[in-house]
């Protein structure tokens, strides 16, 4: 069991997981302690709860239909389990989540030798495309590419935009360099995918590759079959897990990156356990720290929703308690909350090719996750 967060009773503990799992995810076992009339009353206090939320979310936005899974677990152990016109085998495009999981990448590859570290400049980690940048974009390090204070166009800045219509994404995005570097927090999803290009010129291998062997195998997420082909063939919406590349063959950076349900809920209950996974450091505990502490002196990046970021991890809290999210476009959320040992995820069918608004938002989403669990 995990130290230093709050325990409530033990045995109440102990009969709500059990009693939600069993009723929303078929397990059998030590329900059989508890009396059916108490199993019966948390069951249905759980199921409650979830449709509440979830009707509560129907009165607020048309969107809520694009839920597709709820996922919960405390202490790594399953508490809720649901699907909407879907199926647990079911993977989703993770959008921004994307960029969480490419922090995650490059803290594995500092740790191993094959990225300098957090104070090397772009010049420095991109060689190659040197002579396309600027004298202060030269000068960025990496610290300001995974806080989002590179300089690079925004995401909501028109040039963010262009790089996807070019033959060279990093090349563009080099040129799409708008402000000097390590003053303005500019969500960039161009400054995202320069990590793809600077993980593969260290270690030789794709975002893919690297992850198959150093987080999604440890993990057990099975990528054997995944879609890797490029961005615009438009991935096959039948493919369970997928990361789909730009025309030099670099995973997408920034987003795209189809995963599962359970998929997200092993990389946050990795992050839970400081980067240990059944008994291997995955991701060094201090990269877990860094990267989910607040990096840019308590901005309130989302007002309401959240209160800081970190190395593309969003800070937020849940019942008061502190906790941290990856969060993607549409309403794709990792939220992990140490002090309760509870991981939460929420996945969406969102195409924004298709709907005109953004989604799911932060704000509509995170209370629903939070109303699953008394305070």
């Amino acid at each position: 069991m995990r130290t230093g967060r709050r325990v409530r009773s033990h045995a109440g503990g102990v009969a709500l997981a059990v009693a939600m799992t069993t009723a929303l995810a078929g397990c059998t076992g030590i329900i059989d302690m508890i009396a059916p009339s108490e199993q019966e009353e948390l069951a249905a206090e759980i199921r409650g709860r979830a449709s509440q939320g979830i009707a509560d979310l129907g009165e607020q936005t048309r969107r809520a239909g694009q839920l597709r899974a709820l996922l919960v677990t405390v202490d790594g152990e399953p508490i809720l389990d649901e699907t909407f016109d879907s199926t647990a085998a079911d993977g989703w495009d993770t959008a921004d989540v994307t960029m969480s999981v490419m922090s995650t990448l490059i803290g594995i590859a500092i740790a191993d030798g094959s990225v300098p570290g957090v104070d090397a400049t772009l010049a420095e980690l991109l060689p190659d495309h040197a002579d396309q940048m600027g004298a202060q974009l030269a000068g960025a390090t990496l610290d300001d590419v995974l806080t989002h204070t590179a300089g690079l166009a925004g995401t909501h800045e028109g040039p963010s935009y262009t790089f996807e219509q070019a033959d060279d994404w990093i090349a563009q995005i080099l040129a799409d360099a708008v402000r000097p570097p390590g003053r303005t927090f500019d969500f960039s999803d161009g400054g995202a995918h320069l990590l793809s290009a600077i993980l593969e010129q260290a270690t030789g291998v794709s975002a893919l590759e690297f992850a198959r062997e150093r987080l999604f195998g440890p993990l057990g997420i099975d990528t054997s079959i995944a879609f890797d082909g490029p961005l615009a063939q438009a991935a096959d919406d039948d493919a369970a897990v997928g990361w789909p590349v730009d025309p030099q063959g670099l995973s997408t950076g920034w987003s795209h990156l189809r995963l599962r349900p359970a998929d997200l809920a092993a990389i946050g209950n990795l992050y839970l356990q400081d980067g240990r996974w059944q008994g291997e450091q995955v991701v060094p505990a201090e990269w877990v720290r860094l990267a989910t502490s607040d990096r840019l002196g308590g901005v309130p990046i989302r007002a309401g929703v959240t209160d800081g970021y970190g190395y593309l991890w969003w800070r937020t809290t849940f019942h008061e308690d502190p906790a941290y999210l990856a969060w993607g476009f549409g309403g794709q959320v990792i939220e992990v909350v140490p002090a309760r040992g509870l991981v939460a995820v929420a996945a969406t069918e969102f195409d924004p090719t298709v709907d005109a608004d953004v989604g799911l938002l932060p704000s509509q989403l995170l209370p629903l996750l939070e109303g699953l669990v008394p305070g």
